[in-house]
């Protein structure tokens, strides 16, 4: 069983190349996970009510085909089981039928006056649709390798546009932030992002960012195989380190958008 919404794609939300843009695809996965939330209860308003909120610690996702303006997207979300504080959602991403993205995340449940941590037994989500864990390529869990230098790649002040209520950098806007620090972006599409969140980014507050492009031979960390290049992010902040994240790449694929397939 699952959860969908539909999403048409704009102008605004695809890159030079007419891909979607890194953000504008994960907002569209976790908006769904919200009307779920909204349509079926708990909603998020229901938990920010008794001072709980849903925080995201993983996100995985693979994008097998582009996404391009005007496409009509169907999004697939359902919860895939729990274990000690740890919710575990998937996703599927489907354009006319065949599946072109598909993404897992580890939730939990925080108080958002104390920051306690709820036990999974304490939160009821049996009114949401459920399903087995979305398998992917990519590894929930990874490592940057310690021998991996990380350069300095400057920094990015958390400003009030990119904050949700908890009140801090809303874990969608990472993709674009990181995305643009990858040389060469410009002739480039992503193949998978894997970030771990350690750390909130707080409204105000300055992220410091490191990254590198990994050699050949640590490709398989990613488990991202259609990926050509492989790079990794670290980010800090006062509070310590923020996230860790993979992302991969590889050269444009010379692909007509959909609309103009079926417009001949």
């Amino acid at each position: 069983m699952y959860y969908s919404s539909e999403y048409r794609i704009g102008n605004v939300d695809v890159d030079i190349n007419n891909n979607i843009k890194p953000t504008d695809l994960i907002k569209c996965i976790q908006e769904t996970a919200n009307r779920q939330m909204y349509d079926r209860k708990p909603s998020y308003y229901d938990l920010f009510a008794e001072n709980k909120s849903f925080i995201i610690t993983r996100f995985s996702l693979e994008i097998y085909r582009q996404i391009h303006q005007l496409d009509t997207i169907e999004v697939r979300t359902w919860t895939a089981g729990e274990r000690g504080a740890t919710f575990f959602r998937g996703y599927k991403v489907m354009r006319d039928g065949e599946c072109v993205a598909g993404a897992s995340g580890d939730w939990a449940v925080v108080d958002v006056k104390d920051g306690h941590i709820y036990r999974t037994s304490e939160i009821d989500l049996s009114n949401y649709e459920a399903g087995d864990k979305e398998e992917l390529a990519v590894p929930a869990r990874f490592r940057i390798p310690k021998d991996v230098p990380l350069a300095d790649l400057g920094t990015h002040h958390v400003e009030y546009s990119e904050c949700d209520m908890n009140r801090h950098m809303n874990n969608t806007q990472y993709g674009n932030m990181l995305w643009n620090r990858i040389d060469g972006i410009e002739e480039k599409e992503i193949t998978s992002y894997n970030i771990r969140f350690r750390t909130e980014a707080v409204l105000g507050s300055d992220i410091a960012i490191a990254g590198a492009r990994l050699g050949d031979d640590a490709l398989k960390i990613s488990g991202d195989e259609r990926a050509e290049e492989v790079y990794a992010f670290r980010t800090y902040t006062d509070a310590g380190q923020n996230i860790e994240a993979l992302i991969g790449v590889k050269s444009l694929t010379d692909e007509v958008p959909a609309y103009l397939r079926k417009n001949g």
